[in-house]
């Protein structure tokens, strides 16, 4: 049965005798290996009909073929079948009825990858366009338009305007689609394709505006932001000279795993996020607070954000090796919603735990204040970076470890989000991150809240 647009271009459904049909004038002539396309005609039989043309009386064969040279020449030469499926046409067609075709039929089978798909999509546009015009206004006359070719297939405006621009960007962006299963998926990671290029050209404007303001707070600000290893960058900075510390360091929990099992969609930022392999983990924290340690200052907090077992009672232990004093009564997020990934067996974990652990004998800005910080976390659709934490909990801890005044050092800033709270509570930070993209997301943030 013939197509809904085979049958608008006047194309009738009939079985053919193979040897009516005559190849002339074929612009492809090397039609490459044919075995897997044998097979699958063997196995599943004939999908797509083979499109010809009528030809005028007296002709050596009836019809022309105008697509499907490689399924004739696998049913002809290697199958050896004696008819198949048609679409047949009293004129030939050009290009762009063609494409539509093609794309009718596969896709009431099914059988298109999103890629696929929207690449039919695009190039039926462009050859919409190429025949026709392009529409220049919704109310002038003449032109192809996205609505038009919308309404053409049979799909909302609004479907082809994404698929066209899926299509667009795969082609010029492919390794950001890779691992894409899904049209879903593929639009997920568009979002946050077109997300990070208006943030890194809102970015590029609020730097160059800050550089000709060179007394702005904010140009300070984003001076303190260091894309740097810590272990280089901390090399510069002088002993005994901050007054509080948050090491907020990669868990060593395999992060994709987690996270792609939570149903977190942070597939962009996890490639630029540094995990430390779980073999290293212990060393990589060592070093951390030995540095640590050495720039603080006499009386000094310090506060260490880890995952649970195994990691508890080692970091403990590495505290103490760095002589800080501490406690096994940790800090605590506690946010509204729990997850976990076997809700069956687990209760749903809604609580993250950091240590907090001094040098000398500081004071809390806050005296006697709990334990416990509940604050709802940054939902995932607004996250740029993977274990974001909200700007309200850090500024309360802040506020609660250090005073006005204060000198905060983050050897690891991700989302700068503890250095703008600094900044807002009247403190000084200064941070490093080795992944300029977050330093961009931040830039934004900043100007948002610095004037």
């Amino acid at each position: 049965m013939a197509t809904r647009i085979a049958e608008a271009l006047g194309g009738v459904h009939a079985v053919l005798p193979l040897a009516q049909i005559a190849v002339i004038d074929r612009g492809r002539k090397d039609y490459g290996n044919l075995d897997d396309l044998a097979l699958s005609l063997k196995e599943l039989g004939q999908l797509q009909n083979l499109v010809v043309c009528e030809q005028p009386d007296g002709s050596p064969k009836p019809f022309k073929l105008l697509a499907g040279g490689r399924r004739l020449k696998v049913m002809t030469e290697i199958l050896q079948w004696p008819e198949a499926n048609c679409l047949v046409f009293s004129r030939e067609l050009d290009e762009l009825e063609l494409v539509e075709i093609e794309y009718d039929e596969n896709a009431r089978r099914k059988s298109l990858s999103w890629k696929e798909d929207a690449d039919f999509k695009a190039k039926i546009q462009a050859l919409r366009e190429q025949k026709f015009g392009k529409k220049v206004g919704r109310d002038s006359d003449g032109g192809a338009s996205l609505r038009d070719t919308a309404r053409e297939l049979g799909i909302s405006p609004a479907t082809m305007s994404i698929d066209v621009k899926l299509s667009e960007m795969s082609d010029a962006h492919p390794q950001l689609f890779e691992g894409c299963k899904t049209k879903a998926d593929a639009y997920k990671m568009m979002k946050l394709a077109q997300e990070t290029l208006i943030r890194t050209e809102l970015a590029k404007r609020m730097l160059a505006k800050a550089k000709v303001e060179p007394e702005s707070k904010l140009k300070h600000l984003l001076e303190r932001y260091i894309v740097t290893d810590f272990f280089e960058g901390v090399k510069a900075l002088p002993d005994r000279s901050f007054q509080f510390v948050e090491i907020d360091p990669p868990y060593a929990i395999a992060l994709h795993d987690v996270k792609q099992a939570d149903g977190v969609d942070t597939k962009h930022s996890r490639k630029t996020y540094n995990e430390v392999a779980a073999k290293d983990y212990l060393n990589f924290i060592d070093q951390t607070l030995a540095e640590c340690y050495r720039v603080m200052s006499e009386h000094s907090f310090l506060i260490l954000w880890h995952a649970p077992d195994p990691w508890f009672e080692l970091l403990y232990m590495l505290l103490e090796k760095n002589n800080f004093s501490s406690t096994r009564i940790t800090g605590r997020w506690i946010k509204p919603i729990g997850q976990t990934n076997q809700p069956a067996r687990y209760l749903a974990n809604a609580c993250e735990d950091f240590f907090y652990a001094w040098k000398g004998a500081p004071s809390l800005a806050k005296s006697g204040r709990t334990n416990v910080f509940p604050f709802a976390p940054v939902p995932a659709s607004k996250k740029i970076h993977p274990t974001e934490r909200p700007l309200e909990l850090i500024t309360e801890i802040l506020a609660t470890f250090a005073w006005e005044g204060s000198r905060v050092l983050i050897p690891f800033l991700g989302s700068g989000k503890t250095l703008l709270a600094a900044e807002l509570l009247g403190m000084m930070g200064v941070g490093f991150e080795l992944a300029p993209e977050y330093k961009e997301a931040f830039i934004v943030l900043a100007s948002e809240h610095i004037k």
